[in-house]
């Protein structure tokens, strides 16, 4: 069973961030340190509470608290920060094999790239669930 998320300021958040196509860019520490970074400094400044994350070759999981701001705004400022730093790092190792992938597969015309399948977040809305 599926549950729709909606922002809940009382609910922590599981959300699930995957590489398109899956790629195995988190297997490298200089693309791994990235989504590290983000959440770090997301807690840093005071927009989440960050209780748990995992990241795996081609995605990661994180359960959190959006702070300041809803979860759709703190998905979507996750993703776009992350997405252009990866981006970033692929120019600067020279990985046009990448940089041309994610440019195909771009899921919004505004962008040039696209980096991340749509990135969920679920509500924690039992002890069951979590």
């Amino acid at each position: 069973m599926t549950f729709p998320s909606f922002h809940d300021p009382t609910h922590l958040y599981f959300v699930t961030a995957s590489l398109i196509e899956w790629k195995n860019l988190f297997i490298a520490p200089e693309y791994a340190i990235i989504p590290l970074n983000s959440l770090a400094w997301m807690q840093q400044q005071k927009r989440i509470l960050l209780f748990s994350f995992v990241i795996m070759p081609t995605h990661l999981h994180v359960i959190l608290k959006p702070e300041s701001d809803t979860i759709r705004n703190v998905v979507q400022q996750f993703g776009s920060f992350t997405a252009h730093e990866i981006l970033n790092q692929l120019r600067i190792d020279g990985r046009k094999d990448l940089l041309n992938l994610f440019q195909q597969k771009k899921r919004d015309q505004r962008h040039e790239h696209s980096i991340w399948q749509d990135i969920q977040a679920k509500n924690i809305y039992s002890l069951d669930f979590l």
